[in-house]
């Protein structure tokens, strides 16, 4: 028996590394569908592939007839990629494909099994985070990259892609979305639902900021604000900024692409006042910084920093040069006076 969860454990990693042949992910399919263990064994080891599967396929699994065509076709896209995987450098892109495919093979038999109610309700939520002095990137199941910055979080469901794209987030995410007319890619995060069906836009808005921030690099989006307010689109190259004490929103031109630097580990200060600097510089070093004179709290700083190459005390450093702060190093942190 242990032996045979070894040989099994490996055909899975096989699976979703894109290096499976076709007999053996064959084989593969038979043992998931040979008992409900199986199923379950299967699913606890993958996450986030739940996409190959449109709302058309879903409303026809009360026939058997539907499921067993379903199934043909899958077993079919995998053999007609089976010579590529001798014949081609194994890219990330066909891994992608396989795992999507063989996948859809799974939801399709559970929701054969169980119907597409209960399916859905079986979904788990994913969680992908990056930790205060970290960021991280992801690609989504139906391709989408998004980048988190630090201190972010991202949800989304194992269904993600079977009847909508939806995500919430909270903090800062630059998304590279694909494009699919028939499903909008949706973000919502506390204050702000962004919606588009293939762009490149970056969004801060963390919980304990005071506005959240959507900067459009290429194609269109539409947002609202809370929970009913008034939709708003943007094109290439504008800024949106939501205050959300006030409700206020502006939407103005702007190099869009610089608010994505920090992408490649750049901390980029245009003026902010020192409160959203230390917020700034906490999240990216991952350090607790005080401000304990609050005539500082509106200083405004300007200046570029690469998070990867200059410390937490390079910065400080270079805006204690100006003569406007000094900084101490504490017990829990660091205080600026």
């Amino acid at each position: 028996m242990e032996q045979q969860r070894e040989h099994i454990d490996e055909l899975i990693v096989q699976l979703f590394t894109g290096t499976i042949t076709s007999d053996d992910y064959h084989a593969l399919q038979q043992w998931i569908a040979a008992s409900a263990d199986h199923e379950r064994y299967f699913l606890q080891r993958q996450e986030v592939w739940f996409s190959a599967v449109d709302a058309g396929q879903l409303a026809k699994y009360d026939s058997r007839k539907a499921f067993n065509t379903f199934r043909l076709r899958t077993a079919n896209a995998i053999s007609s990629r089976h010579n590529e995987l001798h014949t081609r450098p194994r890219s990330h892109r066909l891994a992608g494909y396989i795992a999507a495919v063989a996948v859809a093979f799974i939801v399709g038999y559970l929701g054969y099994q169980r119907g597409e109610g209960s399916l859905a309700a079986s979904f788990a939520d994913i969680t992908v985070e990056a930790p205060e002095g970290s960021r991280t990137m992801t690609i989504l199941p139906d391709g989408t990259k998004a980048w988190l910055n630090a201190g972010s979080r991202l949800i989304y469901s194992q269904g993600f892609g079977l009847k909508d794209r939806n995500v919430w987030m909270d903090g800062e995410g630059y998304f590279e979305v694909k494009k699919n007319e028939k499903l909008p890619f949706s973000v919502r995060t506390n204050s702000l639902k962004v919606n588009d069906l293939g762009t490149t836009f970056n969004l801060r808005d963390y919980a304990e900021d005071e506005e959240a921030v959507i900067s459009l690099i290429e194609g269109k989006v539409n947002f609202a604000t809370g929970k009913a307010g008034k939709l708003y689109g943007m094109s290439p190259n504008q800024k949106a900024v939501y205050n959300k004490s006030t409700g206020k929103v502006d939407i103005y031109g702007n190099s869009a692409t610089a608010s994505a630097l920090w992408t490649k580990g750049k901390i980029t200060l245009n003026g902010q006042p020192l409160t959203e600097i230390a917020r700034l510089l906490e999240r990216s070093y991952g350090v607790h910084i005080t401000i304990a004179d609050t005539a500082l709290y509106n200083r405004h700083f300007y200046g570029e920093f690469h998070q990867e190459q200059q410390s937490i005390y390079t910065v400080l450093n270079a805006l204690a040069a100006t003569g406007r702060l000094k900084y101490r190093k504490a017990q829990k942190g660091i205080v600026l006076y």
